[in-house]
């Protein structure tokens, strides 16, 4: 009777770390993110609603207010699925992008919280 020889184990865990290389707690960031960003828009679509109604705002600035606004849902929204499937698939390429665009969402976000016309 012959007996297997069993690796020892610190190559068991070399191959159980090349194993698994998604990242759990950024996959939970990613998802909680999403719902974020939804909530984020639907807010913000009331509050446009609102101050269209209240505020003397002129056509020009609503419209491009509102086009920021969608655009930057769909770039965060195209970031958050690219992460992901990065993430899920332990590819670079998707989270290199999906960095890329977090800079656009970045300067979007930061165009809502100070250079809007009625903050």
């Amino acid at each position: 009777m012959t007996r297997k020889s069993t690796p020892p184990a610190k190559e068991i865990t070399s191959t159980m770390r090349q194993q698994q290389l998604s990242f759990l707690p950024l996959q939970v960031l990613l998802h909680f993110n999403g719902y974020y960003t939804f909530l984020w828009l639907a807010l913000n679509i009331v509050i446009f609603f609102y101050k269209a109604n209240k505020l003397f705002y002129t056509v020009a600035a609503l419209r491009w207010e509102t086009s920021m606004l969608f655009l930057t849902y769909l770039i965060d929204f195209t970031r958050i699925k690219m992460a992901t499937r990065g993430n899920k698939t332990e590819n670079a390429l998707p989270l290199i992008w999906s960095c890329g665009l977090s800079v656009a969402v970045a300067v979007a976000y930061s165009f809502f919280l100070n250079l809007q016309t009625y903050v």
